[in-house]
């Protein structure tokens, strides 16, 4: 009789315990690909339903080399699947946490410019279809680190009568960010 007073008590604080933790289904995080070359990004996500989160990305980033310069702007939008809602030693729960897999569109434009002659040379856009997976840590309930890895297909759309090349790119990331 007394174990199962001890279980049903057990039982109950952790029910208790999980009914407490507290939900973050906003996120905004920065990219560090974009700041290292240059650049500012900025990554917003809202969960709109259990385990399913929206997101999008913009980046702009400027790079001198020698006697040249490019401009390039991006965006994104992603559709995030979130495998458990929830990441070790955290006390959230079905928030945009842990693991997750994701599928988006990506689209960018960079335009290079010959500094020495003030010509621009030329500019090119891309599109991408790209799928991720990564791994949202929560060490202080707030704070948010994510690195991930993706596979996109895309093809440079460049101006002219060349219809441009198909690409595949395997990416990293990494995002520092906060949770609301």
């Amino acid at each position: 009789m007394r174990l199962i007073a001890a279980i049903a008590l057990c039982a109950a604080s952790v029910t208790e315990a999980a009914a407490e933790a507290p939900v973050r289904d906003w996120s905004v995080a920065a990219p560090i690909h974009a700041t290292l070359g240059g650049g500012l990004g900025i990554e917003a996500e809202r969960q709109i339903r259990p385990r399913v989160s929206v997101g999008g990305l913009g980046v702009i980033r400027s790079s001198t080399a020698g006697d040249y310069s490019s401009l390039a702007f991006g965006l994104g939008a992603e559709v995030r699947w979130w495998l458990t809602g929830w990441t070790a030693k955290s006390p959230l729960r079905e928030s945009v946490v842990g693991a997750y897999l994701g599928t988006g569109l990506e689209l960018a434009r960079v335009r290079v410019r010959d500094d020495l002659v003030g010509a621009k040379i030329g500019s090119t856009t891309s599109a991408a279809v790209a799928t991720s997976f990564g791994y949202r840590f929560a060490p202080f309930s707030r704070a948010s680190i994510t690195p991930n890895l993706s596979l996109a297909l895309g093809r440079d759309m460049v101006p002219g009568p060349a219809p441009g090349r198909f690409t595949v790119r395997v990416r990293w990331g990494l995002t520092f960010g906060a949770l609301f």
